[in-house]
This record gives structure tokens, sequence and C-alpha cells, in this order.
């Protein structure tokens, strides 16, 4: 299903749980499901749930335009032979848990 805002909170606490306390904290989160959205209005991120309705996967990724950088520092895009902000989509993450 689409990672809406109303998702935030939630997928803030699963990524503290699965992959680490505050590897993303709350206004990233908020700003990774923002870019997300593209200019038509469609989500390029989801999440999976369980039969419980508790989120148990999250694939971040952001159309072309939305995405400028990574977490770390060792992409070089000086050296792409395009420009960032015009033809790069990015998967940033795609993590499911194990239980």
């Amino acid at each position: 299903m689409p990672f809406t805002s109303e998702d935030i909170e939630a997928v803030t606490k699963f990524t503290d749980a699965h992959i680490g306390v505050n590897y993303y904290i709350l206004p990233e989160m908020t700003e990774n499901q923002k870019k997300s959205v593209a200019a038509n209005g469609d989500i390029t991120s989801f999440i999976l749930k369980n039969n419980s309705d508790q989120i148990c996967g999250l694939r971040l990724a952001y159309p072309p335009g939305n995405w400028a950088h990574g977490k770390g520092s060792k992409l070089r895009p000086d050296l792409w032979p395009f420009q960032l902000n015009e033809a790069v989509a990015a998967l940033t993450l795609i993590f499911v848990a194990a239980t």
C-alpha cells in the first residue's frame, strides 16, 4: 500500500524497531514521505502490512526530480552523464522484517 502522511509515525517506529533507533528520525521520515510523491500525485514509496495491520516492510523510492542525495557520502553525481534533478529516480531502501 502507498506510504502516506498518515503512516509516518508508524513507519518511523517500525524502522526504529527493525533497522535501528533513530536511523530515521521523525522529521527525516516526514521528508522521505513528501519526496515519495510525484508531481502528478502518484506515491512511489510503499509499506507492507501483515494480517494484524502492523507494518512489516518498507520501500522508499523517489520519482525523478525528488531525490538529491542519499544518507551516505559516497555517491558521485558529478561524474554522471546527466543532471541529478532531471533523470534520476531513487530506490533508497527496501526492508522487510524477519518476524
